[in-house]
């Protein structure tokens, strides 16, 4: 079932532009993954969906329902969104991911609190729940950052290279974690990096390149002449068994 339609979607920063006329839908329970350079325009269309920028040109539709129409605290309860570089107040690991579930009540209840620590355990930091976010390393904060999106129970979870900062434990925690989201039917829509992370996780892919879409499907849209287009280097594909890699070509000198 469709949950997100973009349609026409362009913006600019300034004179400077970020997005040119992207269309496309999400589903529920599916793993959307974005991919391109820096300056591409992922994290642009990230915010665009978040409603932390203000969409000037082309519209977005929710559950059959224009953005717009929606008040903040309706659009929180449906949509969370995690950033690059996450920020935190001076407070407990447990009142930081309580946050997240502030669009669902006026005074928190134990069930608020039993969903704080279902996420904690969900990404293995349970144990953190009463240390300060400031005390904590990078890669713990950008754990607590994904807590907060998960306690909310939202229908669209929207993901800013998640993987960012993380060992490799901890990576293929959140890899496992947006499998199972989208499990429960929640749609995740994630920018990465990894080329080859990102073929453990998508269900779906969209390639951006010089702002505007210019491929999206299932893994067979991953061509190696789509691949070049978007990155600007020649890839070749290299198969073990079922699972495929891309490794970048080497130029000789």
């Amino acid at each position: 079932m469709s949950l997100l339609t973009v349609t026409d979607l362009s913006y600019s920063y300034g004179k400077k532009p970020a997005l040119d006329g992207i269309n496309l839908t999400l589903e529920e329970g599916s793993v959307n993954v974005l991919l391109g350079n820096n300056g591409s325009g992922k994290s642009t269309l990230l915010k665009l969906i978040a409603g932390i920028l203000k969409t000037k040109k082309g519209k977005l539709t929710l559950l059959d329902k224009d953005v717009k129409e929606y008040s903040l605290r309706e659009y929180a309860r449906l949509v969370s969104y995690v950033p690059q570089a996450p920020t935190f107040d001076s407070s407990t690991v447990v009142d930081a991911v309580l946050v997240g579930r502030l669009p669902n009540f006026t005074a928190p209840k134990d069930a608020d609190y039993e969903k704080v620590y279902e996420s904690l355990d969900a990404l293995a930091i349970s144990h953190l729940a009463l240390e300060n976010v400031k005390d904590l390393s990078g890669g713990e904060r950008q754990k607590v950052a994904l807590c907060r999106a998960l306690c909310n129970s939202s229908r669209l979870v929207l993901l800013d290279e998640p993987t960012n900062n993380l060992d490799i434990k901890s990576k293929y925690g959140v890899l496992n974690t947006m499998k199972k989201l989208s499990e429960q039917g929640i749609c995740v829509l994630t920018s990465m990096h990894d080329l080859n992370e990102s073929l453990d996780v998508g269900d779906r892919y969209f390639l951006l390149s010089k702002h505007r879409l210019v491929g999206a499907g299932d893994r067979s849209v991953l061509t190696e002449s789509l691949l070049s287009e978007v990155y600007g280097m020649d890839f070749e594909t290299v198969r073990h068994s079922d699972k495929i890699h891309f490794h970048i070509k080497e130029k000789k000198l």
